[in-house]
């Protein structure tokens, strides 16, 4: 595992500007000098987790969820089931719930406690990422297992 120092989060990425430069107040500046090397990190993160998602065989079904989150932080139960009924290769009941559970499993959504049938993002700034990357995937060979294996 990579220390914070090798890991270009962003507060290592600001910590590496601070040293280069000598600041020790964080302004505009900074920050815009520590920005390419979060944004390459967090497109890496971004990537290994649609990869995640493709491996589990959920992409599909994390894409239609990302729709029906668009513009939304709660879904309630029934809405996260009918997108997760709209994606390909998701027949019945049990595969929607199979795959909700395989979601959550995974981070990409959660039910937080006491929210009842309320459910949120686990990376609410993922879901771009996966509706925008999904669209270059071949539905054919990721829908298949949808509902499949945990």
């Amino acid at each position: 595992m990579r220390s914070a120092r090798q890991r270009q989060d962003g507060a290592a990425a600001l910590w590496e500007a601070a040293e280069e430069t000598g600041e020790t107040v964080i302004d505009a500046s900074l920050t815009a000098r520590a920005r390419p090397a979060f944004e390459s990190e967090r497109s890496t993160y971004y990537q290994h987790r649609r990869n995640e998602l493709e491996r589990r065989e959920l992409l599909p079904v994390a894409a239609r969820v990302a729709d029906a989150f668009e513009g939304q932080v709660i879904l309630p139960q029934d809405a996260l089931d009918t997108a997760i009924a709209g994606a390909p290769g998701i027949d019945s009941a049990s595969q929607v719930t199979q795959c909700r559970d395989r979601l959550a499993a995974v981070g990409y959504v959660w039910n937080p406690p006491g929210a009842g049938d309320s459910w949120q993002a686990g990376i609410p700034s993922l879901m771009h990422p996966v509706r925008v990357t999904f669209g270059a995937a071949s539905g054919d060979s990721l829908v298949r297992g949808a509902a499949g294996p945990r």
